[in-house]
């Protein structure tokens, strides 16, 4: 395999490395539906390994308007409006699209509003897949839209029909000196091997060693999934410790980190703030503030599609 390894971060910089190559792209995530387009015209081949399907909504770029481009030089608080009414369409409006309604059918979907999100990735995957029935078998998903994260459809299906590509289901046994080893027993040559895996969300700490008060170890108390804090920006026993996109806050059924960290930075501008207007060392949130906090968290997971039998996410 010429210790040729890659971690899919940079379709166009994993480019340059697999001209002409026979490569494994493993996963079908958002990491891989952007690698794959980017290589897919380079490669002698690309196989894709799938381990979960994922629904896909298709995605358009739409030149911004002459009009609108003058409004937002010129018409006070015009950007602010625009900014929020991309991240309302992309992001909290679609919040009750993920939510489920108790009187619907938990089969496919979660609701009437979640199963029209369902019928139009469908419309996608069928308009896009016409002549291949087989892809569209081996990409539809069984679990509601939102039970995962989505991945945009930025001309990966249609990467995904190329004749050079190939979608495999059949979980990977092995990894050899020069193919992949399916547990099948089929053999797949590869020359690299690209991992859109994925990355760790649920141990949050990752590597680090956290100590608060009296020698409390973050780490530990959390363990491998099931961090918990107040408002995801602080932890009880942990005094100055700040973060964003913490336990119980990154938005799970679309877009809009950025502006969920824009208001915890906010927040803990202000913490700040108290702390020198008040000549403090330390702050923490106390206990009973976060166990509400966590109460409320799991009050409303429970009405949400994140919690239908079929998904299986962070």
């Amino acid at each position: 395999m010429n210790n040729r390894v890659c971690h899919a971060v940079s379709g166009r910089a994993a480019a340059r490395d697999v001209t002409g190559k026979r490569v494994a792209l493993i996963g079908t995530g958002a990491s891989a539906a952007q690698v794959g387009p980017a290589i897919a015209g380079d490669v002698a081949h690309l196989t894709v390994f799938q381990r979960s399907r994922h629904w896909c909504p298709p995605y358009q770029r739409v030149p911004v308007p002459d009009g609108v481009r003058w409004a937002l030089r010129h018409i006070p608080h015009y950007a602010e409006w625009f900014r929020f009414r991309t991240y309302w369409f992309t992001s909290d409006g679609l919040y009750p699209d993920s939510q489920i309604d108790p009187a619907w059918p938990q089969e496919v979907s979660a609701s009437a509003r979640n199963e029209a999100v369902r019928q139009y990735c469908l419309a996608n995957l069928h308009t896009k897949l016409a002549d291949r029935p087989d892809l569209v078998e081996k990409l539809t998903p069984d679990y509601p839209v939102f039970g995962k994260r989505i991945v945009m459809d930025v001309e990966w299906l249609n990467t995904l029909r190329r004749d050079n590509v190939t979608l495999e289901n059949t979980p990977i046994e092995r990894v050899t000196e020069d193919a992949i080893l399916l547990k099948d027993g089929q053999s797949v040559p590869v020359d690299v091997i690209i991992c859109a895996t994925g990355f760790e969300i649920a141990k949050m700490v990752g590597n680090m060693t956290i100590i608060g008060r009296g020698g409390r170890n973050l780490g530990e108390e959390w363990g491998e999934d099931d961090p918990r804090g107040y408002l995801g920006v602080a932890v009880p026993g942990y005094p100055n410790y700040f973060l964003t996109v913490g336990p119980s806050s990154g938005p799970a059924h679309a877009a809009g980190v950025n502006l969920i960290v824009e208001a915890q930075m906010h927040c803990i501008i202000e913490c700040l703030d108290i702390l020198r207007a008040r000549h403090a060392v330390a702050m923490e949130p106390t206990q009973p503030a976060a166990d509400v906090f966590n109460a409320d968290v799991e009050r409303f997971m429970k009405s949400m599609v994140c919690s239908h039998p079929k998904a299986d996410s962070y």
